[in-house]
């Protein structure tokens, strides 16, 4: 922590003997934390684990593109049943993560009845699933580390398609632990889960599409870190991650195209991380140099590229919580795609971060980074003791596949079993079913902005977010477009008694899209979901859900032919029973 003082050689001389249990702190109280709320009595070990993965290791911006983004309409995922955790703690407040293991399995079976919408090969039907979902989680701090793990299977039966019967796979997981006290940290992650191929849908959900449609996204990373001190020098901090990330489905072309827009692809990449943090230069000045440098091994436009990044970042400490900071420093981005994209360039940035108290955190900077000029912000700010307001606005260049695999770098899962990040520890989402899964390189422009105001029986949430993906070069065999969306959503939940609740959830988005038959010159698709669900559990935790939701189907080349296809409206009513042991 850089704390302020009056120059003078007593209080520099305690300065310097100080610094270096200060620095490694790493600027707790300037940077990001991700250690959850209401962790206060999990371990300290634990919690030093969790807030290190929220952070980009190389400097002070993260690089992930939707880090502290809220989930724009994952709180009711169509054709699904809602977590049957989501109000185990009433809606107050974030459920506490647990002292101690706690091993909750859990066994589910829904029907659910769909009118109209379902696309097949000669347009759109009616259909019926019946969905058989178990289900374990483990969360809690423990001797070994802190653990978030959630795995629900689900094998789906259909009545008219059965040639779409199969699992669909949802799983989020986090690990972290202290191996050398102060010194030698390990983290782990997880992340599992099915994303519609065309997309379409709001950013955070889809409505019933069969498997052929769907493609199945995963990534898996586990980080060592090490932490050295040097005595009147600062902090040495050198990190290690290894990470598996894929995308696989069926091939998707646009109607009529030769050419598909999306290939199944794998990608495992190495990075490397080193970052020396000075002790205070002078009365409130610190200095950071970092290093870090990535290969990238597997298929597609990742296959053998590499990026290497060095920077140098003075930060100037205003008040003992409040920089300003500027960095300078040099990138060589090489990617294989066509054409091939070699990026050797200068970058700097220039900014300032504001963490008055607790659970406000403020960064708004402008920087050069990955060949261009862009803005930074990343905001958590309680408007109300009821009400937080978090917004973030980033642009970088990557593929689909490098965002999953950012973004779950600088994540942790909560205890109900999402992946959250930040100061506020507000969920992230980590795929949007609103665009296209693609397999190029994008310049991606994320911002979203979104609050949430808690009472004791109710939540509520609106959320804003808007997505652009320009098509920077073509993975090998495809050929990809630009593509780009605006989604607007309401959530809002009701305990109604101890064991029952309701809730109520909306979105609008406004989709440019080829796969949907627009274009810049046809104009937007709008796509709207809505619906309604009513949970109710019984004291020996036999829970009963039933789900209106209705949706539209402005797919004009979904299933591969315009003449075979239109617009629809897909309504799904869900009955579920779900025992938690």
């Amino acid at each position: 922590m850089i704390r302020a003082a009056l120059f003078n050689r007593r209080t520099l001389r305690i300065a310097l003997l100080l610094a270096p249990a200060l620095a490694s702190a790493e600027g707790r109280a300037l940077a990001q934390s991700a250690s959850d709320a209401s962790s206060s009595s999990a371990s300290s070990s634990s919690s030093t684990s969790s807030s290190s993965s929220s952070v980009s290791a190389d400097g002070l911006l993260p690089d992930s593109a939707l880090t502290g983004a809220a989930p724009f309409g994952s709180a009711v995922r169509l054709g699904a049943l809602p977590s049957p955790f989501a109000s185990a703690g009433g809606l107050n407040s974030p459920l506490a993560t647990p002292t101690g293991l706690q091993f909750t399995p859990s066994i589910g079976v829904s029907e659910e009845a769909i009118v109209g919408g379902f696309p097949k090969n000669l347009g759109l039907t009616n259909e019926f699933i019946t969905s058989l979902t178990p289900g374990l989680r483990v969360a809690g701090s423990a001797p070994i580390g802190r653990i978030e793990f959630d795995y629900q299977p689900s094998f789906q039966y259909y009545a008219h398609e059965s040639q779409d019967s199969g699992i669909s796979q949802d799983l989020n997981g986090s690990f972290s632990t202290t191996l050398i006290p102060n010194r030698l940290t390990l983290n782990a992650s997880a992340y599992l889960t099915q994303q519609a191929t065309a997309g379409g849908y709001a950013p955070g959900g889809y409505q019933a599409v069969g498997p052929h449609q769907r493609t199945t996204t995963q990534s898996y990373l586990i980080s060592p870190r090490y932490r050295q001190k040097f005595i009147d020098l600062g902090s040495l901090d050198v990190m290690y991650t290894a990470q598996y990330t894929s995308q696989n489905g069926n091939r998707a072309a646009l109607s009529g195209g030769q050419q598909p827009y999306f290939t199944p692809n794998d990608v495992f990449s190495q990075t490397g991380r080193a970052r020396f943090t000075t002790v205070p230069l002078y009365d409130n000045i610190d200095d950071r140099v970092s290093l870090s440098a990535t290969q990238y091994i597997g298929s597609g436009i990742l296959n053998n590229s590499s990026v290497l990044r060095g920077q140098d970042e003075i930060r100037y400490a205003i008040r003992p919580h409040d920089l300003i900071f500027v960095s300078g420093g040099y990138e060589d981005l090489r990617y294989q795609g066509l054409p091939p994209t070699h990026i050797a360039d200068a970058t700097w940035s220039v900014g300032v971060q504001l963490h008055p108290r607790p659970h406000v955190d403020l960064v708004v900077a402008y920087r050069h980074r990955d060949g261009f000029n862009a803005p930074y912000l990343r905001a958590t700010l309680p408007l109300t003791p009821r009400t937080t307001l978090s917004a973030n606005y980033t642009e970088t260049l990557a593929t689909q596949a490098q965002n999953v695999a950012a973004n779950l770098a600088g994540a942790t899962v909560n205890f109900s079993g999402q992946p959250v990040g930040g100061v506020g520890q507000t969920p992230i989402l980590l795929t949007n079913n609103s665009l296209s899964v693609q397999s190029g390189l994008f310049r991606n422009h994320q911002f979203s902005i979104a609050t949430t105001t808690r009472w004791s029986r109710d939540t509520l949430s609106l959320n804003l977010t808007r997505s652009n993906e320009t098509l920077v070069a073509n993975a090998p065999g495809t050929l990809g477009f630009s593509q780009h969306s605006l989604s607007a959503s309401a959530n809002f939940s009701h305990q109604l008694t101890p064991n029952a609740s309701i809730s109520s959830y909306f979105d609008y988005s406004s989709i440019n899209n080829p796969v949907l038959g627009s274009s810049s010159n046809t104009g937007n698709v709008p796509v709207y979901e809505g619906a309604i669900t009513g949970q109710y559990r019984t004291a020996h935790h036999l829970q009963f859900s039933l789900q209106l939701a209705v949706t539209n189907t402005s797919f004009n080349g979904l299933t591969g032919s315009q003449a075979s296809t239109g617009n629809g409206v897909q309504t799904s009513i869900t009955f579920g029973m779900q025992k938690v042991f």
